[in-house]
Order: structure tokens, then C-alpha cells, then sequence
């Protein structure tokens, strides 16, 4: 019976990341950023062949604004968090509103952790309103990243009668920035996708 197996022995490669490197055949390798996953080398591929799954749990800015980069929360707050199984990300993003003069006037969107590997959209969110024109009032969010134009930059919708409309300062209710007072709303967002390898 012949012996088959073997034992994993650290060896630094240098400068190589666990995507460029080709090694021997059978070989194991890893980068240790703890987020990549393990690869069995063929010998041929660059990077090899990532097997087993790596559960990473992190915070991260979403710098959530309008598609000019121009729109502010006020004192409000962003935040965000993902969790990185092998190439899937599951993100949740929370942003509370406060009143503010700078709402811009294009879309709003939000950055993911990682690029997306393809288009996608996410359905599970919604915009709370407390205060302000029309409140209390509650809006479903969907969010989509559209790769012909971003791999990262997901942009924000509402569902209107019949189809998704474009969430910026004027809709879906136009007096949603018009409140005299602290302007009380809170926004979630969460979802899944696959990230580019």
C-alpha cells in the first residue's frame, strides 16, 4: 500500500499571492489575509483550485450619497457590515437620517465591500419615515448593482404602482427633506451576492 498522506509544512513564497501562484501539482497553498480560501494546485492555473470556505465578519464604510458624491446625511449616521463565505458576501447597510440642506439631486447609492463578479439586485430593504411631509411613512428599497456601469456601486430604488423608481432627494415623497424640524428616518438594506475572485 503506498503512502498518501501528507503533511503541511509552512513555507513563505515571497511576494506571490494565493492567486498568481501555479506550484506543483497536489500542492496546498494559502495567502494568510484569512479571508481567501485554501487552493490545491493542477499544476497549470494561476491560483489553483479554492476549496473549503472562509467565514469572515466585518464592518465596513458603505459611503452612502447620491451619484454625484454631493448628498450628506446631517448628523446622521452610516454604517454597514458583511459576512465573506468563500466568494459570497452577505452585507447589511443601516443609515439614520438627521436634518440636512445638502441632499443632492441624482440617484442614491451606496458602495459594497467587494466588487460584484455579475448584476444583481436585492429586494430587502425599506426607508422609515417618522417626521417630516407625509410622515410616518414606510417605502420597500431595493438596490441594484448594474456591473456595465459599477462593480461596486449599488444604486438605491423604491417600488412605485408598477416598477422600481430611482430613490433621490424628490421621491419617493417629495417633502422627505422638507421638515422644519430634525428630519427622523432610518434606512436598511441587506442582501447577498457573489464578489469577483
Amino acid at each position: 500500500m503506498s503512502n498518501t498522506t501528507f503533511k503541511l509544512f509552512p513555507d513563505k513564497m515571497g511576494a506571490t499571492t494565493a492567486t498568481q501562484y501555479i506550484g506543483k501539482k497536489g500542492e496546498i497553498f494559502y495567502d494568510i489575509d484569512g479571508i481567501t480560501p485554501i487552493r490545491l494546485s493542477d499544476g497549470v492555473t494561476p491560483g489553483g483550485i479554492p476549496f473549503g470556505i472562509i467565514s469572515v465578519n466585518q464592518t465596513y464604510n458603505p459611503q452612502f450619497t447620491d451619484a454625484s458624491g454631493t448628498f450628506a446625511i446631517g448628523g446622521g449616521l452610516a454604517t454597514a457590515s458583511y459576512v465573506l463565505q468563500g466568494l459570497i458576501c452577505h452585507f447589511r447597510i443601516n443609515v439614520q437620517f438627521s436634518a440636512t440642506t445638502t441632499y443632492g439631486t441624482g440617484q442614491y447609492q451606496f458602495n459594497l465591500p467587494f466588487p460584484a463578479v455579475a448584476t444583481t439586485s436585492v429586494r430587502g430593504g425599506t426607508l422609515h419615515m417618522t417626521t417630516g411631509t407625509g410622515a410616518p411613512s414606510k417605502f420597500h428599497i431595493a438596490g441594484i448593482v448594474d456591473t456595465d456601469e459599477s462593480t461596486t456601486a449599488m444604486k438605491l430604488y423604491y417600488f412605485a404602482t408598477t416598477t422600481d423608481l430611482d430613490w433621490k432627494y424628490n421621491t419617493p415623497n417629495s417633502g422627505f427633506w422638507a421638515s422644519s424640524g430634525s428630519q427622523n428616518a432610518e434606512f436598511d438594506l441587506s442582501g447577498a451576492y457573489q464578489i469577483a475572485s
